[in-house]
């Protein structure tokens, strides 16, 4: 291999390598916040907080809800 073939080959692996590391962040890294447009109580709000328990657990984040019923 010449000098030129070594170079760039150190270089796309070093691109490679970096584009892979930038990619494994954990994510999410901020409270999930859930909007309902429905009052506190209902159908819909039981059955989002019976999910939140699991959605919690899987992510380890906290999921906030916030009820904007107008």
């Amino acid at each position: 291999m010449t000098q030129t073939t070594k170079r760039i080959t150190k270089l796309i692996v070093s691109i490679g390598l970096a584009a892979a590391m930038g990619s494994a962040w954990a994510f999410p890294t901020k409270p999930i916040r859930v909007v309902m447009g429905f009052p506190a109580g209902g159908p819909l709000d039981q059955h989002a907080r019976l999910l939140t328990d699991r959605l919690q657990a899987q992510l380890g984040q906290p999921i906030l809800f916030f009820f904007l019923y107008v």
